[in-house]
């Protein structure tokens, strides 16, 4: 409570006219900014662009981020941009706004797509000049914005954080992000108990605003493996709800959703409120997963993990068919979603907002149950499962509480990390390559990477499995869906180039496992039976059972998966039959049940975690150049010689030394070593990601 306040309950007739603002908690900046009205360049600095290709590049913002991340009301946004840009003028008062309007047109150039039909005007626009133009006064105007305070403050620090985030900028994204944390706070954003609005619009904005700033807090907690800057525990904020700008419905579905104990049909804003119910799960997984109590039992983390993935498999199956994506595997879902033309905007962004949910949903999958990846299976694992979890916790382990832990919720983990990576790999291409253009392009590559490191630790575990060749298959997949979203950032092409140096490796595991293999083979041929069967016909490779999703009620339960058509390859290898070009071709993916695509519960991964950190680290410290695949030399050791492409020279890796910043792949920490690494809040000793 401010001192004017306290001092009114008091005496009601004496008043407070101090200036405070100087105060921890006073009353702010109270320098009255002027109402005169000056051409807008005397406040900005710089000439915006003409109205026409303002128009073009304020329509290109809403279409590619909007829909994505929801910080403004639309209409009213519009009607003073339109007042603002009609008369020339602003007042001084205007700063915070035209700052922010600023940066809608630089995200809009970016995100403007150059084999579009441009009006003459914007294709006769540098835009790449002007991006840069508006980024730069953008920053100059910061700190003055953070000064004054407001939910504009907010808005442009989660808007130019999240584009750096997404082109390749990580470490002043996270710092933009800080600030803009701390400027919430400072107006009470967080309570929404504390606000005056006068209006519900202007408080529904706010709402939109908070939550916003909510998801991105806990993506960049995700995604950098550090503790996040919101509390839950201090934060008190209502749910968003429609407005009118909020009002469309997808013409193929009438479904409703639950608001608040009410039931509502289901808008283009509905995938906000999933999306933000979802994070709030993916928080409790960074909270008490991996910031939690050091000293905790590990059987009270599976307990944990357990709790949360029920959680997860609850939210996902209460998503309404209009945000369920269309992979492929369920005919009348994608029949229905293809009712109307792809190039309805309303259609394509009901498509978006699907995609992105199921690669949201499948990535805390994987971060949900990485701990206990690499955990062995089995009676005769109990050293292993102590020596692993000493070297995480640094400290001993109870083995009695280690030994408690049931191997079918291991089993369930690997298999749900597996099957969360080969969903991703199986995102329908061309919804993905509908985001190309938007602020989600990136956001879908840092998770299909992850996605990709859960498969190349798969296949390297146990090079001559079916899974194995399942995993390559979909690595593959996972490049080519990557590549065809563009490899503008360095954030891309790194991706891309650390999977393939991975499927490198794979295969030289692969070839060394099959010569010497080769010796026994030969020592168990039986006379007169031949045990080769002919390389050009199918071969069939069959998968152990696994358990089902239902493990947990029926520990017993067991599929048996079908036989597999596999063919060999000059490499000797046996891979799937598949073709990259995901286009032309049929996903044979989706021919399959889950079932069948499950690892076998005695896969132990730590082999394959294992090289995959010495790859990480060879690339953290490079000895060599070479143009191509080998760019990013890893240890011979790891990797043999072989054929180069030409003419694929991309940028070279910035992985930075840990604590030296977040140079590098998004989501990389969560191979570091160890399973666990959660702060000791008792010692307050922080982990090294």
């Amino acid at each position: 409570m401010e001192d004017g306040q306290i001092l009114q309950q008091l005496s009601p007739d004496t008043s407070l006219n101090t200036d405070t603002s100087a105060l921890p908690g006073g009353s702010g900046n109270i320098q009255a900014l002027s109402s005169d009205v000056v051409p807008i360049n005397q406040i900005l600095g710089l000439d915006l662009p003409s109205k026409p290709v303002s128009d073009h590049l304020i329509n290109v913002y809403f279409e590619s981020v909007h829909w994505f991340m929801v910080l403004f009301h639309e209409p009213s946004f519009r009607q003073r941009y339109d007042a603002i840009m009609v008369a020339g003028q602003a007042s001084l008062s205007d700063t915070s706004f035209l700052v922010c309007l600023m940066l809608l047109l630089a995200i809009g150039a970016r995100y403007i797509d150059p084999a579009s039909n441009l009006p003459r005007e914007v294709a006769d626009t540098d835009l790449d000049a002007l991006q840069r133009k508006l980024l730069d006064k953008t920053r100059v105007h910061l700190l003055d914005i953070i000064e004054v305070g407001g939910v504009e403050g907010v808005q442009i620090c989660v808007l130019l954080s999240t584009f750096y985030l997404y082109h390749d900028r990580p470490n002043l994204a996270f710092a933009i992000h800080g600030m803009g944390v701390k400027c919430a706070h400072a107006m009470y954003l967080h309570q929404e108990a504390t606000w005056k609005e006068p209006t519900a619009l202007t408080r529904e904005v706010k709402r939109r605003v908070w939550w916003a700033l909510y998801v991105v807090d806990c993506f960049y907690s995700i995604i950098f493996g550090r503790p996040r800057s919101v509390r839950d525990e201090e934060s008190n904020v209502a749910m968003v709800r429609n407005l009118e700008d909020t009002a469309t419905r997808h013409p193929a579905f009438n479904s409703t959703e639950n608001v608040s104990g009410s039931s509502f049909p289901v808008t283009i804003f509905s995938y906000q409120r999933y999306k933000f119910r979802l994070y709030t799960i993916a928080a409790r997984v960074m909270r008490d997963i991996y910031f939690g109590n050091s000293s905790t039992p590990l059987t009270s983390v599976s307990q944990t993990i357990q709790s949360i993935s029920r959680d997860l498999e609850s939210w996902f199956q209460s998503l309404p068919p209009e945000l369920k994506h269309s992979s492929g595997s369920d005919s009348n879902l994608v029949m229905q979603q293809d009712q109307e033309p792809p190039k309805n905007n309303i259609v394509r962004m009901f498509r978006l907002q699907a995609m992105t949910l199921q690669l949201a949903y499948d990535n805390i999958q994987i971060l949900l149950h990485r701990p206990l990846l690499q955990l062995p299976i089995g009676s005769d694992s109990l050293q292993s499962i102590h020596s692993i979890i000493t070297r995480a916790r640094g400290s001993t382990a109870n083995e009695q509480d280690l030994s408690a832990i049931d191997g079918t919720v291991l089993s369930m983990s690997k298999a749900q990390c597996y099957k969360s990576a080969i969903r991703t790999a199986c995102l329908n291409v061309s919804i993905v390559q509908e985001a190309r253009h938007t602020h989600a392009a990136s956001y879908v590559g840092i998770q299909m990477f992850t996605a990709g490191m859960v498969l190349s630790i798969a296949a390297l575990s146990a090079p001559l499995s079916s899974e194995a060749q399942q995993a390559k298959r979909a690595i593959g997949r996972i490049v080519s869906t990557m590549a065809s979203i563009g490899n503008e950032t360095l954030l891309s092409a790194q991706s891309q180039q650390v999977l393939k140096q991975l499927v490198r490796l794979i295969l030289e595991k692969e070839m060394n496992s099959i010569f010497a293999e080769t010796t026994g083979q030969f020592d168990t041929l039986q006379p007169g039976k031949s045990n080769f069967q002919d390389p050009s016909q199918p071969m069939l490779c069959q998968s152990p059972p696994v358990p089902t999703q239902n493990a947990s009620d029926n520990p017993q339960s067991t599929v048996q998966t079908d036989p597999i058509p596999c063919e060999r390859t000059g490499d000797s290898s046996m891979v799937r039959r598949y073709d990259l070009d995901t286009e032309t071709q049929p996903d044979e993916f989706m021919q399959e049940t889950w079932n069948d695509i499950l690892p076998t519960a005695s896969f132990d991964y730590s082999e394959g975690i294992s090289s995959v950190r010495q790859v990480f680290s060879q690339t953290a410290h490079p000895q060599v150049t070479r143009p191509g695949w080998t760019d990013y030399p890893v240890n011979p050791s790891l990797l043999t010689e072989s054929a180069e492409p030409e003419g694929n020279i991309a940028r070279p890796f910035r992985f930075s030394p840990p604590g030296n910043g977040f140079q590098g792949v998004g989501q990389a920490w969560l191979w570091d070593d160890g399973p666990l690494q959660p702060v000791n809040m008792e010692s307050g000793e922080n982990s090294t990601f």
